[in-house]
């Protein structure tokens, strides 16, 4: 899950396996965080990534996740980062043998661009649809797993909403 150096210094810490092991062995940890916020090398980066962190929390035999956002561009990456995390929901559910329970945001920095304005207004006054259902398949390691082996049942949905070719 890490490595050290000689002087004991990290030189890798995989975030995930620490969750995942965790989840196996002290479920009711309240300290499986997983952050995509490395201040160390922000100056390198074109952007800071949106997602600050996201943490489990397990109640009962049931699995909660909750992600931080510090950006949020609401029309098109914001459902994005929904459907992202509840897959990834199910599938620590699945490799963890846990229900899977709720999916939590926190969201700051909400926005919608302007070339997005007439898209929103569209998408508001439609109704919504049940929610479909999804099935992320059969398989025996996490790291295994491959997106064609989900299946979305019941999946409805409007036309596209034109939102433009960029976010501006």
């Amino acid at each position: 899950m890490y490595d050290e150096n000689d002087d004991g210094c990290l030189t890798r810490y995989d975030q995930l396996e620490q969750i995942i092991q965790t989840l196996k062995t002290d479920a009711d940890s309240r300290r499986m965080v997983c952050s995509a916020w490395n201040p160390v090398q922000t100056n390198r980066m074109a952007l800071p990534p949106c997602h600050v962190l996201w943490n489990i929390v397990v109640i009962q035999d049931q699995i909660n996740l909750i992600w931080h956002q510090r950006s949020c561009d609401l029309m098109l990456g914001v459902p994005f980062n929904i459907a992202s995390y509840a897959t990834l929901l199910l599938l620590l559910a699945k490799e963890a043998n846990l229900k899977p329970g709720i999916i939590q945001g926190t969201l700051s920095d909400c926005h919608i661009y302007e070339n997005q304005l007439e898209g929103a207004k569209e998408q508001v006054l439609r109704h919504p649809h049940p929610l479909p259902t999804v099935n992320v398949g059969n398989f025996s390691c996490i790291y295994d797993w491959n997106s064609k082996e989900a299946t979305l049942n019941n999946y409805k949905s409007h036309p596209k909403v034109n939102f433009g070719p960029v976010a501006i």
